[in-house]
């Protein structure tokens, strides 16, 4: 795939995972309000919220993911400046979806919920393993450019 196909790719896949993180904003919503939707016994409770119920943790996490999507939509702008950025998200989403595997497996005990709770943060890091730059922010600059030359 050529250099600077896969940074347009990359800018979109992180607008998308930044509207996935964003979903924080609404589930925190619910949690503050104590939403039935949500509460003990719920269904979407049982698959998505660890038991007993941690209200400070759960909106502590939240925020981070909020405050990570907002940076991350904005490094969406430029993604090949942002490299570190990109590691990073790797690598969180990685050992989230690892502490998930563990979390869940111990917790809840049903290992189709495994995959419920670790398989979109896997996807998010073999996402951005494949369409993460491969050379330096310079060399994708100047490739991009003569891509650009050459298609005209």
């Amino acid at each position: 795939m050529k250099e600077g196909v896969r940074i347009r790719r990359l800018s979109i896949a992180m607008k998308v995972i930044s509207i996935y993180y964003f979903a924080f904003i609404p589930w925190i919503i619910l949690i503050a309000i104590n939403s039935p939707l949500i509460s003990k016994g719920s269904f979407i409770a049982n698959i998505f919220r660890f038991q007993p119920f941690n209200k400070p943790y759960e909106a502590m996490i939240a925020s981070i993911y909020i405050a990570w999507a907002i940076i991350l939509w904005k490094a969406s702008a430029k993604p090949s400046k942002h490299i570190a950025f990109i590691d990073f998200t790797i690598l969180g989403n990685a050992f989230y979806g690892v502490a998930m595997i563990i979390v869940t497996s111990v917790y809840k005990g049903v290992p189709s919920l495994v995959l419920v709770e670790s398989l979109p943060w896997f996807l998010i890091v073999f996402a951005l393993l494949w369409l993460r730059p491969r050379a330096n922010p310079s060399e994708i600059y100047k490739k991009i450019s003569v891509e650009k030359i050459s298609n005209k």
